[in-house]
């Protein structure tokens, strides 16, 4: 299961940081602190690592309206792909 959503949870803060919810510093913060669960998650192999939306939100960086808008923009890419949606599936959990 591990590494199966990364690039989904780095999209989700990406878009997050583009619609101008959060800032750079607190996106990287946050970043800092799954990468850290999820290193230890790999050594301690505990499966009880957050996802990095949990930790935007647990943190009040990305919440309500804007944290939905972030989930159905990493859905649309999912679906799609980016740019004009001529390449399917491009994320992948």
């Amino acid at each position: 299961m591990t590494g199966r959503n990364e690039p989904r949870e780095l999209l989700y803060g990406l878009i997050a940081l583009q619609m101008g919810v959060l800032g750079r510093q607190a996106l990287i913060g946050a970043v800092e602190l799954w990468l850290n669960e999820l290193d230890m998650e790999r050594l301690q192999a505990s499966g009880a690592r957050r996802d990095l939306r949990t930790i935007l939100r647990e943190q009040g960086l990305v919440t309500g309206d804007a944290e939905e808008a972030a989930a159905a923009a990493v859905e649309a890419i999912s679906e799609t792909g980016p740019g004009n949606g001529e390449r399917g599936g491009a994320i992948r959990a």
